[in-house]
């Protein structure tokens, strides 16, 4: 993905936005399947088999920064179940991140950014 958002940045107007849907890799879902030894790609979800790559929230924006974006985050989905609900309060908020399936996220071209070579 670093290589085709430096591409696209060369073809965005000035005023040009790039929208994605990335999926939460820190999703509690996934890091338990991790401690448990199931990492296991699925049909649909985070870990859709089609999904290249995975990322936070951090990653994200590391991701577009050093393709010569700025990213705005302009919300994200989040598992909705009673179970998450009691798991934000038991951690006074703490693992409130933990719910979150996927980040939308816009970012707009840096006009004279040198996009890094990295990632």
């Amino acid at each position: 993905p670093w290589n085709v958002l430096r591409r696209l940045r060369r073809l965005l107007a000035r005023d040009g936005v790039v929208v994605a849907s990335i999926p939460n890799i820190r999703h509690a879902r996934v890091l338990a399947k991790i401690v448990f030894d199931r990492f296991e790609y699925e049909d649909s979800g985070i870990l859709d088999r089609t999904h290249l790559r995975f990322f936070t929230r951090h990653t994200i924006e590391h991701m577009f920064a050093v393709a010569g974006y700025r990213t705005e985050l302009v919300g994200c989905n989040r598992s909705r179940s009673w179970k998450f609900a009691l798991l934000n309060l038991a951690t006074l908020g703490i693992a409130r991140p933990l719910s979150i399936v996927q980040y939308i996220v816009r970012a707009y071209p840096l006009p004279n950014a040198q996009p890094s070579l990295q990632g």
